[in-house]
């Protein structure tokens, strides 16, 4: 009888070890726990200075960061996800707790609730500039300035409220050639 016990104990502890969900757990991504946004290498022409720029992607992570304009072209595979945030920082990105805890490094921010004609590329004027850790709708975007920076993107699931998706911090640098937005 100790044997059956034994053997059903065992069943018992197998049986709810499946029914446990993995734990995500993606080291590279800005939220650890979270699905990947994949950014593909691409190419864009600037509408201002009509150069030619190369953004390596995720091809290019933890290296040297991509040289771009004043005004950048964002690229990414988007699978579906409806919730969608761009972010430009002037500092890596710290996520802590599952939220990011230097919001004032972001500069420039574009959300799917902005106009974008596509949904996996944003030009640099259809997002907004961000101050203080507020989006400023009412005013122009202003090109960035020439240095280095950094941009992510995350998504929420489809209540809105759990973030389930996220890129690689990817850097980039800034050569101002010229400045102006069309």
């Amino acid at each position: 009888m100790k044997f059956i016990t034994f053997i059903v104990s065992i069943l018992i502890l197998i049986a709810a070890c499946e029914d446990d969900e993995p734990v995500l757990v993606n080291k590279d991504l800005i939220f650890t726990h979270s699905y990947p946004i994949e950014i593909p290498a691409y190419e864009y022409t600037d509408p201002v200075n009509s150069n030619h720029y190369t953004v390596r992607g995720d091809s290019g992570f933890n290296s040297f960061p991509d040289t771009i304009s004043p005004n950048p072209v964002f690229l990414w595979y988007n699978f579906g996800i409806q919730l969608l945030s761009v972010a430009v920082f002037t500092q890596t990105v710290d996520v802590q707790g599952g939220e990011i805890s230097n919001p004032d490094d972001i500069i420039w921010e574009w959300h799917t609730g902005m106009n974008s004609e596509k949904d996996d590329t944003v030009q640099y004027s259809e997002g907004r500039n961000v101050y203080n850790g507020t989006v400023e709708y009412d005013e122009d975007v202003v090109p960035l300035e020439e240095g280095l920076y950094y941009w992510a993107i995350w998504g929420w699931g489809s209540s809105g409220t759990t973030i389930l998706y996220s890129s690689r911090l990817l850097s980039f640098y800034v050569r101002n050639d010229d400045v102006r937005i069309k």
